[in-house]
């Protein structure tokens, strides 16, 4: 630059460049160079381009800084006017998930869109609100509901575990709810008496449909208790997947001992019916056994003679000095007494009054049999026995109208009954005959 000259004469010239749209197009600009006032650059040309340069810079700066104050500004102010609606927004969500309250409400603090969605999530809290005080009215309505059915109600899940536990099932068990909540039915403090034990109540969980359970028997305070149950296989939610058991019923113990009752005296009240009969075949082999003892009474004092006199007759054969008085009284007393007669009727007599014996003794064992209550269980029961004694009682009223053929097996073995029951039963099939037979015989002769 220095020493060297430079021409400060304007030249023109041209720039060729392709078109930016990529048409492929090319233009020409002309140019012209600035004309320089002098040939030489100067040291204060040089500090006035720093300075500029300074000055730009520092303007920049300033620029930069007063944009990222006004950015700062703009998002505090929206931070204040988005961010913060939103952050209440989920404070509210947490703290209804937190603590279950639909009551809780989120704080609106503009009139803008995001004022419009803290209004429409607020009415959607209402609206949950009020359902869910209206699911929690019904809810307590049904629990009322359940709580005062008499009857025992029980709900499980699948496995058997106790999801339900009303008042009646308090009141039964003696458990309140709290103490079974979450429990297997088969073991939560209550002694099940049941003949196959934990398995038959297993069995409870795999009924399909619903089934029921007769004298459930389980241990109160030493004493014996009776349930009558229904398990039903339900089910809880409409997609399937909630099914369970309910288990209803009631304690049928004043009942069962009711009934026996009942039943005993339908049967005293049938023996009853039955005295006067039962006095009649009593009184049958009664007389005869009399007669056949005033028989034997009326022939010992012949005897008593014949064997006093045979005793003498054997003390003086004895001292070889038999008497022949003692011998020609024993003759008489003999023929007096009729040997032959007494040989055919004494027997006779005797066995006749064993019979009669054992006939009065076979009715009142009888008697005492029917009239006595069952078993509260099955038992094994010789049915020809049993059937024996009930017509043994019972002949007195069919003998006039009828005649009872027994066929018995001699190797049928004890059956598993009720007793008092079947006796009842085969009570019913004579004494109905005394009713029917005649009815039957009449229409025959029609």
């Amino acid at each position: 630059m220095r020493g060297r000259k430079h021409s400060t004469e304007a030249r023109a010239w041209s720039v060729h460049y392709c078109s930016p749209f990529g048409d492929g197009t090319i233009s020409a600009v002309r140019c012209h160079p600035v004309r320089r006032r002098t040939n030489r650059i100067r040291v204060s040309d040089l500090q006035e381009i720093r300075g500029r340069t300074r000055s730009f810079v520092l303007f920049v700066m300033m620029l930069m800084g007063a944009s990222s104050a006004a950015a700062f500004l703009v998002a505090l102010l929206l931070k204040r006017l988005i961010s913060n609606p939103i952050l209440d927004l989920v404070r509210t969500t947490k703290k209804i998930s937190r603590e279950k309250n639909f009551g809780v409400r989120a704080p609106k603090s503009s009139t803008d869109e995001l004022g419009l969605l803290v209004d429409g999530f607020n009415e959607m809290l209402a609206e949950i609100e009020s359902a869910e005080s209206a699911l929690r009215a019904a809810h307590l309505e049904s629990e009322l509901f359940i709580s005062s059915v008499p009857s025992i109600l029980i709900g499980t899940d699948t496995a058997g575990h106790i999801t339900r536990w009303n008042q009646a099932a308090t009141i039964v068990f003696g458990l309140p709810p709290d103490a079974v909540f979450g429990k297997p039915l088969r073991d939560y403090g209550i002694r099940w008496l049941l003949p196959q034990g934990n398995l038959e109540i297993d069995s409870w969980f795999h009924v399909a449909k619903s089934e029921k359970r007769e004298n459930v028997i389980f241990e109160r305070h030493g004493n014996r208790r009776f349930l009558g149950l229904t398990i039903i296989n339900v089910d809880f939610s409409a997609d399937g997947q909630g099914r369970g058991f309910l288990i209803t019923g009631a304690d049928v113990t004043e009942h069962r001992i009711l009934e026996g009752q009942l039943r005993q005296t339908q049967k005293l009240e049938t023996i009853g019916q039955l005295a006067a009969g039962i006095a009649h075949e009593i009184n049958t082999p009664a007389q005869f056994v009399g007669d056949n003892i005033r028989f034997l009474q009326d022939m010992w004092p012949s005897l008593d003679q014949i064997l006093r006199l045979c005793q003498l007759l054997r003390e003086e054969s004895l001292a070889r000095s038999a008497s022949p008085t003692t011998i020609a009284t024993l003759l008489q007393r003999t023929e007096q007494a009729d040997p032959a007669y007494l040989l055919r009727e004494v027997p006779q007599a005797v066995s006749q009054t064993i019979e009669g014996v054992q006939r009065i003794s076979k009715i009142v064992r009888a008697r005492k049999e029917f009239a006595h209550p069952g078993t509260e269980g099955k038992c094994a029961v010789d049915l020809n026995h049993a059937i024996e004694t009930t017509i043994a009682v019972s002949r007195n009223e069919w003998k006039y109208v009828a005649d009872v053929e027994t066929c018995f097996a001699a190797d049928l073995p004890p059956v598993q009954c009720l007793a008092g029951e079947f006796n009842q039963v085969i009570l019913n099939l004579p004494c109905g005959s005394r009713f029917f037979l005649p009815l039957l015989q009449w229409r025959g002769r029609r």
